[in-house]
């Protein structure tokens, strides 16, 4: 992406350095980071400790700020990643901080014989046409946040 400098960096969350990224968007001077193997994700405007931390956390689940990691090393505050691939899915995680999952929701085709279920908000005429499949969830472990990833279409190779 024009603009933005990618290099691979030491995950604070578990140490490893194969699928953790650090990305500089020199547009907005925001440095993001994602660790692909953790599912974890900060930036540079998490600062432990901030204000911005403190709003962030008043805005996120519960279990997302429970599962927090501070990372010492560049100063900053990881969370586990919430993820909404637009005509994809979504993954999150769900269950408590001591024994905690990955969900996964895909996006599915309303079939005609459910369509009348799904109206269009506001009193416009018609009906949705894909719905998230609440139903049809799928939990990864907490260690398999690429396998998440993965069901909705979000991996791609990486390449050393």
């Amino acid at each position: 992406m024009e603009g933005q400098l990618e290099q691979k960096i030491l995950s604070p969350i578990d140490g490893n350095s194969d699928y953790c990224f650090e990305s500089h968007d020199e547009r907005t001077g925001i440095t993001s980071y994602l660790d692909y193997g953790t599912g974890y994700t900060s930036n540079s405007k998490l600062v432990i400790e901030s204000d911005y931390v403190e709003q962030a956390e008043k805005q996120q689940p519960k279990l997302v700020t429970d599962l927090k990691v501070e990372d010492g090393l560049r100063n900053l505050t990881w969370y586990p990643s919430v993820i909404n691939l637009p005509m994809q899915g979504m993954i999150f995680p769900m269950g408590t901080q001591d024994e905690w999952h990955w969900e996964v929701m895909k996006v599915r085709d309303v079939t005609e014989e459910e369509k009348e279920t799904y109206p269009l908000p506001d009193g416009k005429e018609g009906f949705f046409k894909t719905i998230l499949d609440v139903k049809g969830k799928i939990d990864f472990a907490s260690n398999d946040f690429m396998s998440a990833l993965k069901e909705i279409g979000g991996v791609v190779e990486l390449n050393d």
